[in-house]
């Protein structure tokens, strides 16, 4: 087991995540947090992982100590949404497409099985496994309503 960084003002600096994909609770993190970004995007690990994580990313990065008012951060994705990309995911190699709705910003799975599926690849010519999906313009298209969204 390894050693958790300790802040001397801070102490074990608790961290709330969220998941990075339905932005809900995905877990507490303590130790003393550090933040660089790569490539656009942000990266995180603990006081003394630096150098490990460069190395992993084969580049020097500038790192910074997350403060106490940004420690309710993304990070992953909970199990649930995990479980869902999965389930997406077969039903991807099943020929079934993603959808979002440009309206409330609903995204989901058409089942390989529903005609729609089948003429959205069919049209579009992208056969199954690979990535297709469609945009509806409105809620009422794939039956939600636009206040479904909160």
């Amino acid at each position: 087991m390894s050693s958790i960084p300790v802040n001397k003002e801070g102490g074990m600096e608790p961290h709330l995540l969220k998941c990075a994909r339905c932005k809900g609770d995905n877990g507490l993190s303590v130790g003393v947090l550090m933040q660089a970004e790569h490539k656009g995007q942000m990266v995180y690990c603990n006081r003394g992982q630096q150098r490990r994580m460069e190395r992993q990313f084969d580049a020097k990065l500038s790192w910074s100590h997350v403060p106490e008012e940004q420690r309710y951060i993304t990070m992953g994705i909970c199990t649930t949404c995990g479980e869902e990309t999965k389930r997406f995911q077969e039903e991807l190699n099943k020929g079934g497409i993603y959808f979002k709705c440009a309206t409330c910003d609903t995204t989901g799975m058409i089942t390989g099985n529903a005609e729609l599926a089948k003429a959205v690849r069919k049209s579009m010519g992208i056969p199954a496994p690979e990535p297709c999906g469609m945009e509806f313009d409105d809620c009422s298209q794939h039956g939600g309503k636009k206040d479904e969204k909160d």
